[in-house]
């Protein structure tokens, strides 16, 4: 069960005869929590707002040089796949899969080649670009690093 204390999510709430308000799931600070402890419902969010700005970047943005379009996704993309992933790392191969996919979406989208038979892994590579699960890896690590010294670390990437 995940409480709802504050009236913005309140109309999301089921309100029965419970004085506490109920819901399966909520999102706090961007995070969607649910009453399972299950990040998947999290992942899928995420996965589904990435697909939708890279759809509007590959719409608007079709014959902009390679480096715009692979400042923008750094900008906009990657920074919505691994805000406060350290906290809700994914663990399932499901979930992990979800977000690789974006990323491989990406590099074809910076490279401008959609042809079936190139290989996303190459572009990859050319980009020097890193697996996702790499970088999430990495977060992970700087901030078990910065709790254990006590830092305040305050840019993560």
């Amino acid at each position: 069960m995940v409480l709802i204390k504050d009236a913005d999510n309140a109309e999301n709430a089921d309100s029965g005869n419970d004085p506490n308000n109920s819901v399966q799931e909520a999102k706090y600070f961007g995070i969607t929590l649910t009453d399972e402890l299950s990040w998947s419902s999290h992942v899928c969010s995420i996965h589904n707002h990435a697909n939708s700005i890279l759809g509007f970047l590959r719409r608007n943005l079709r014959r902009c040089p390679a480096k715009l379009k692979e400042t923008v996704y750094i900008t906009l993309v990657c920074s919505t796949l691994v805000y406060a992933a350290p906290v809700w790392d994914p663990h399932l191969a499901t979930d992990c899969d979800l977000l690789e996919k974006i990323q491989r979406r990406s590099a074809r989208f910076v490279k401008g080649d959609h042809r079936t038979t190139s290989s996303v892994t190459q572009m990859l590579h050319d980009l020097g670009w890193r697996d996702l699960s790499d970088c999430l890896r990495d977060l992970r690590l700087a901030l078990y690093y910065c709790t254990r010294s006590s830092l305040t670390c305050g840019r993560w990437s």
